[in-house]
């Protein structure tokens, strides 16, 4: 996105037709329900050469008559091509908690009722039934403190509550269309969640390491990167996180078999004889490998660099068993620790030990 302090929603080309439900841009969607019209892209279909012209496109409210209410942050960026924008991450980038969950546009209508009234949506309609009710519970402690000026974007996570995480202020004036992005420290409401902002890092390996890797504890996604200028976003989950939940679409039996066939060698051949096992077999090579490799950079963290940082319980036992094989196998000799020896170490574990360590939590 272009570097301004508001954004020109008009000169973004098409979007006049786009605002009375008109386009022949192949990536957008429209949808009139009611006296609405909803415009949103399709993630999909957006190449990144597309972003800087329509990325404010990606969640839109129009009124019958081509007012904007209500608009979405424009979706996050791969991370490569955020890092590559903002080579160094300075005071202008804020790293915040990683919220899941459903994206929910709070905004002011003035044809509700008499004077007015708030309304909710998601990119594919307005709220309705018991998801509404629960919003409306959500937020009925301070809804009459927030300004109508604002249009409010939040996420819902499954347990139902609602964290603010983009304010916008538009301003309709005539064929001019201008957005305002609102600081999160400008919204004095009791009562309101915000995502976490965490102590700022100087490099991007080290936002990876605490936030983003194998050694991040399951509880955190992972993290989300602002730029405060541009409105740039990018997000990078843990893989500890989705190593977790993805747990839940498999069993401990489908683990196990994977780990007996990669002791023996044989799962080339068992996804032959079974190939919908194939998927299966990639989820958990994919992370066991990480896994090692995280072993390996906990080892020199530890035992080489002496750092401070306490690894996961997944990785103490494993880390003292490898320091008493350098100990007493590895140093008598003159050899030292390398990534092929835990790896070799990994592979001659039982599969059930492997289990028991991979899958310890406390």
């Amino acid at each position: 996105m272009e570097r301004k302090s508001f954004y020109k929603m008009h000169e973004i080309p098409g979007f006049t037709a786009l605002s009375q439900g008109s386009t022949t841009l192949s990536f957008l969607k429209t949808k009139r329900e009611k006296k609405y019209l909803f415009v949103h892209y399709e993630k999909e279909y957006m190449t990144l050469d597309l972003y800087p012209l329509y990325g404010l496109l990606h969640s839109l409210i129009f009124d019958d008559n081509g007012m904007l209410l209500s608009l979405a942050a424009p979706k996050s960026i791969p991370y490569d091509t955020f890092i590559t924008s903002f080579p160094v991450p300075g005071d202008d980038i804020i790293i915040e908690e990683y919220i899941q969950g459903t994206y929910i546009q709070l905004f002011w209508d003035k044809r509700i009722g008499l004077t007015g009234g708030w309304e909710m949506a998601t990119k594919n309609g307005i709220v309705k039934d018991s998801l509404r009710i629960s919003i409306l519970q959500a937020i009925k402690n301070y809804i009459h403190k927030m300004s109508n000026q604002y249009t409010y974007c939040f996420i819902l996570r499954d347990n139902m509550s609602l964290f603010l995480v983009d304010i916008f202020e538009i301003v309709n004036n005539g064929p001019d269309i201008l957005v305002f992005p609102i600081k999160r420290e400008d919204i004095k409401v009791d009562g309101i969640l915000f995502p976490v902002v965490y102590s700022p890092l100087s490099l991007y390996k080290d936002i990876n390491a605490k936030y983003a890797s194998m050694n991040t504890p399951p509880t955190i996604i992972g993290f989300v990167l602002r730029h405060t200028i541009t409105q740039n976003i990018t997000k990078r989950k843990s893989p500890l996180y989705e190593y977790t939940v993805s747990l839940k679409n498999y069993t401990r039996q489908d683990q196990y078999r994977y780990f007996v066939m990669r002791k023996y060698g044989l799962v080339s051949e068992y996804i032959k004889q079974y190939p919908k096992q194939k998927k299966v077999c990639a989820f958990f090579r994919n992370v066991l490998h990480k896994w090692m490799h995280q072993l390996y950079k906990n080892y020199r963290n530890q035992y080489i660099l002496y750092l401070n940082d306490p690894p996961l319980a997944m990785f103490s036992i494993p880390l003292k068993q490898l320091h008493w094989m350098y100990l007493h196998i590895w140093k008598p000799q003159g050899d030292k620790i390398t990534l092929q020896k835990v790896i070799t170490y990994v592979h001659q574990m039982s599969p059930s030990y492997l289990m028991y360590c991979m899958n310890m939590q406390k």
